[in-house]
């Protein structure tokens, strides 16, 4: 629904900032991103699940039941070539989209399972642009939207898309066609297909 959304509106460039391999058809939503050619990174249950079988007794150390459960229906659920692909993405990229440097991370630019905050300290984000430059950050791994702006640069959480059903699937468009950017916050109704 949400690629249907801004695709609607005509939006050019579509990232997402992982986290998109759990969930009722996991194959099916790696398909879809990639047949739209949506640009991906890595998040940790995306980690997590291409690397199921090799990091077995670890993932059984640190993780619930429940979430080694949703795991291993997931991984059931993906084809070989998908959890390659999955396992071959990074946490952290840049894209040049019209002469922008967009630079798209789960987590932090050092760390996949460290997560920015809307209320951290300025140092933080600055060490996002010593790491990997650029002038918009799009930061996936928190659930809760934000916009920050350090020194010039644009940090956005665009908020999750993998909600239970009854919930809202929550994103951001930006618009880097002004000297600051500016984000619209989204939510979309989830509602179950079973």
């Amino acid at each position: 629904r949400v690629l249907d959304e801004v695709e609607d509106e005509g939006i050019q460039t579509v990232v997402c900032t992982g986290n998109i391999a759990v969930g009722p058809d996991p194959d099916g939503v790696i398909n879809l991103l990639r047949d739209r050619q949506v640009h991906v990174v890595q998040g940790d249950t995306d980690r997590q699940l291409a690397r199921l079988v090799r990091n077995r007794k670890r993932l059984e150390r640190v993780l619930d039941a429940r979430a080694l459960a949703t795991l291993q229906l997931a991984h059931r659920a993906c084809s070989s070539a998908n959890l390659e692909w999955l396992g071959g993405l990074t946490h952290a990229k840049t894209l040049k989209i019209d002469g922008e440097s967009i630079a798209l991370i789960n987590g932090t630019a050092s760390s996949a399972s460290t997560f920015l905050k809307a209320d951290d300290a300025d140092e933080l984000f600055r060490r996002q642009r010593e790491i990997l430059p650029a002038r918009v950050y799009l930061c996936g791994g928190g659930d809760e939207p934000f916009m920050r702006i350090v020194d010039g640069a644009v940090f956005v959480n665009p908020g999750s898309c993998v909600t239970p059903p009854g919930d809202s699937a929550r994103f951001a468009t930006v618009s880097t066609e002004q000297p600051i950017p500016s984000v619209k916050w989204r939510s979309l109704p989830i509602v179950s297909t079973v």
